[in-house]
C-alpha cells in the first residue's frame, strides 16, 4: 500500500543514501554558498557601518565616550538631554527636509512674515 512514508522514501531515496557522492557534493556546495554569502554580506555591511561612523565623527554627532547600556539610559533620562545621533533619518530625507525648510524660510522672508 502506498503510504506517505513509503512514497517519500521512494522519492527521496537518492538523497537519503549516506554513501552517495552526489549528496556530499550537494551538501558541500550548499554550505560553501552559505559561507560565501555570509562573508560577502559581512564585508559590505562593515564598509557601510565604518563609512557612517566616520561621517558622524566628522560631523560631531558621534558620542566620544563609550557607555554601557545602564549609563546610556541614565544619561538619556537626565533633563535637557538631546540625542546626539538622530534616529530614523537618512541622508536623502534629511537633505530633502533641509531643502524644503530653506525654501519655506526664503518664501517667508520675501512675504515679510
Amino acid at each position: 500500500m502506498n503510504t506517505p512514508q513509503s512514497m517519500a522514501s521512494g522519492l527521496f531515496s537518492p538523497l537519503l543514501e549516506p554513501s552517495s557522492s552526489h549528496v556530499r557534493f550537494a551538501q558541500a556546495l550548499g554550505w560553501g554558498s552559505l559561507v560565501l554569502a555570509a562573508g560577502v554580506s559581512y564585508y559590505y555591511a562593515k564598509q557601510s557601518i565604518d563609512e557612517r561612523r566616520k561621517s558622524q565623527e566628522v560631523a560631531g554627532s558621534r558620542p566620544v565616550e563609550k557607555l554601557d547600556w545602564r549609563a546610556r539610559i541614565a544619561q538619556q533620562e537626565q533633563p535637557g538631554h538631546t540625542n546626539a545621533v538622530p534616529t530614523g533619518t537618512d541622508k536623502a530625507n534629511s537633505s530633502a527636509l533641509s531643502t524644503a525648510s530653506a525654501k519655506t524660510v526664503a518664501a517667508n522672508v520675501k512675504d515679510g512674515s
